[in-house]
């Protein structure tokens, strides 16, 4: 067995018989980060990926499979390569107790060097207030949210596109902890002011729809036994139990919804519309 499959068999095995329950629906996941230089025609002329040193072998032969056959569709079409920093979310699934599979799951794109006043940035941001019945269930997450903001930076709407956790749980218990993780992520992005665009392509809008990790990360200094599995450490797996898709009703334009919401990176603000998505997805998720 290989040390990723070890690792994420570890993993997976964790929490005993509730991981028996859950073997069908629980995955880990890994989310790599790098550069790649692309053509205006959609072709990735060559990539790089940060610290491979910390990342699996298998995972590095999955990316550069991957890599070397995407095209990526701009909105607005560059007449040079361009260098853009690119996620992607890994994703890998016990196939019995000496095999793991590996997919490359969702990617996403950002411009490397795109002037500030080109995008939305946040100006204010108040951190979500970690919910009492997740915390005293130990239970952790990252909300994925969805946000319209206005011309004058306000948050117009907020809402969680998904959920998802990073500790077993009893399934009828994971709604509840994903409406309550959900909940408070969107309340507190709701009080976020931001600094919009006032040059590029993207400019003078009425408004423009972003896409905001919300991390609910648990650490128990007094127990170094506990880990949350959140994958805080580059290269490290987390448990992976994606919630569900939810549909957002105030999006106007369902297309900028292609990208899987769970390839945005960690910290980061993801303007929707403004940089390039893969022209198809690179794996069922």
């Amino acid at each position: 067995m290989s040390v990723a499959a070890l690792c994420v068999a570890a993993i997976l095995s964790t929490r005993g018989v509730m991981a028996d329950d859950l073997r069908h629906q629980a995955e880990a996941s890994l989310l790599v980060q790098g550069k790649a230089v692309v053509n205006p025609d959609g072709k990735i002329a060559s990539y790089s990926l940060r610290e491979p040193d910390k990342l699996p072998a298998p995972v590095i032969d999955l990316i550069r499979q991957n890599v070397t056959a995407w095209t990526l569709v701009f909105t607005y079409a560059p007449a040079a390569p361009v260098e853009e920093q690119m996620t992607m979310r890994i994703i890998a699934t016990e196939a019995d107790d000496k095999h793991t599979t590996l997919r490359l799951a969702s990617a996403s794109f950002e411009e490397t060097n795109r002037p500030a006043n080109e995008s939305v940035r946040s100006r204010d941001r108040m951190p979500p207030t970690y919910p009492k019945s997740v915390l005293d269930a130990h239970v952790s997450g990252t909300v994925y949210v969805l946000a319209r903001v206005g011309r004058d930076g306000h948050v117009l709407d907020a809402a969680a596109e998904q959920v998802n956790l990073h500790q077993y749980t009893e399934q009828y218990t994971q709604g509840l902890y994903r409406k309550a993780l959900g909940a408070a992520a969107a309340r507190a992005i709701k009080q976020w002011t931001f600094d919009v665009p006032v040059a590029g392509p993207t400019a003078g809008r009425d408004f423009w729809y972003v896409r905001i990790p919300c991390r609910f990360h648990l650490h128990d200094s007094r127990d170094p036994s506990f880990d949350s599995h959140t994958g805080d450490t580059y290269g490290s797996w987390e448990i992976y139990l994606r919630g569900p898709r939810e549909t957002i009703p105030w999006v106007q334009d369902p297309s900028l919804l292609a990208e899987a919401p769970d390839a945005t990176p960690d910290g980061g603000i993801h303007q929707l519309g403004a940089g390039p998505s893969l022209q198809a997805a690179p794996a069922p998720n």
